[in-house]
């Protein structure tokens, strides 16, 4: 008998290697082992799509009378590297744009290049246009796509990320604070100095986390500010928050005033925290209807460190978490099968457009901190189930 192509199904995926054996013996010639005694073994790897250093969002630089801008997208998953696994790749589009809906069409980076003047800014991935108004709030999924029959198999909603103007001289700097593991300090550098260094009448104000005061803190205007002079925030940030620094400065006494802004970047070591999540493989959504009261669930897959307790905020209006925690207890046991991932779930009432929230894990000497988390409630959320069941034992 001579058998071909067969297929075993729904076999799943496994961390550990060689996670499967198999075996084939022909029981009409004495229990001959056709792959020999010890048979075969092999891997069904889990399928992930993996962040690049540079993050999944590169953005355009507007000069400060633009009021447009673009962006790119880029990531990677493990099923679409080396010829061996498979005819994929990976694409992109935008779903939600100021927290609405949007029905944006799949892209991917051959199809949509980025303009060589981009490139220069740093722009890499799949292209999306430079005609989206600047400060737009967006939801982008990233997607693996079957070469082979045009198929969407998988996707990841990534993080909400905002459109802002900044500038190549616009420059955050985290900075370690002897004898303390759980702050760091920021020092901030801002303006052209190349081909000449600029001087401008005035940096208005550096806010830290809102554009605006109440801001969660603000270093006061400077005059006659040189490009590339450093200056440092008043006070301490906490390691693994999202924090943005906007700027509003004047070049001369009678120009518009412009604003830019820029995201602190992560810097290994230095403002990391003790506690860290795999941001690729950690979710965070709300169910239910837009304006109603609805569980909100943080799955987490932490990488390092070891949770004792934990607190969810609210995200307030200036930047900063909103006292008190609307959540506050001992770390659950992990979920069943897993031995780092976990699921935290509080009842909120979340509007259409959504909230942010932030998430502190803490190993009982430092609250490690995560980026902002902005849950919006699906547009069509599930009815439950009507009819009849019927079970047989």
């Amino acid at each position: 008998m001579r058998v071909e192509d067969y297929t075993f199904e729904n076999l799943e995926a496994d961390p550990t290697p060689n996670n499967y054996k198999i075996e084939i013996i022909d029981e009409g010639n004495s229990n001959c082992p056709i792959l020999g005694t010890a048979g075969r073994t092999f891997t069904i790897a889990q399928m992930k799509f993996v962040k690049p250093s540079g993050g999944w969002v590169t953005q355009t630089e507007p000069d400060c009378n633009a009021t447009t801008m673009g962006f790119a997208l880029k990531g990677e998953h493990n099923a679409s590297v080396g010829t061996s696994l498979g005819n994929y790749r990976v694409v992109y589009r935008v779903v939600r744009e100021n927290g609405a809906l949007v029905n944006g069409s799949w892209r991917n980076e051959t199809g949509h290049l980025v303009p060589t003047a981009y490139v220069a800014q740093g722009l890499v991935g799949a292209y999306f246009g430079d005609a989206y108004p600047i400060g737009t709030r967006i939801v982008a999924e990233i997607g693996l796509e079957d070469l082979d029959t045009g198929n969407i198999l998988c996707t990841k909603e990534l993080p909400e990320f905002t459109l802002r103007r900044s500038s190549s001289g616009f420059v955050l700097t985290p900075k370690v604070i002897t004898g303390n593991t759980c702050e760091y300090d920021l020092e901030v550098k801002f303006g052209k100095t190349t081909p000449t260094v600029v001087t401008y009448h005035e940096v208005k104000v550096f806010f830290l986390n809102h554009d605006g005061l109440p801001a969660e803190d603000h270093i006061a205007p400077i005059s006659n500010y040189v490009a590339g002079t450093t200056v440092t925030f008043p006070h301490h940030l906490t390691k693994g928050r999202s924090y943005t620094v906007y700027v509003h400065y004047k070049t001369t006494a009678f120009s518009a005033e412009c604003v830019e802004s820029i995201e602190v970047p992560v810097v290994p070591g230095v403002n990391t925290p003790v506690i860290q999540i795999d941001e690729a493989e950690s979710t965070w959504a709300a169910c239910g209807t837009a304006g109603n009261s609805m569980p909100v669930t943080f799955t987490l897959k932490v990488t390092s460190g070891t949770p004792l307790n934990y607190s969810i905020y609210e995200k307030d209006a200036n930047g900063a978490p909103k006292t008190p925690a609307l959540a506050a207890a001992p770390m659950p046991a992990p979920m069943p099968g897993t031995t780092n991932v976990y699921q935290l779930t509080l009842t909120q009432m979340v509007p259409a457009e959504g909230k942010q929230y932030i998430v502190s894990l803490s190993d009982g000497v430092c609250e490690s901190m995560n980026k902002d988390m902005r849950v919006t409630p699906p547009a069509t959320p599930l009815s439950p189930a009507t009819g009849t069941f019927y079970g047989s034992g």
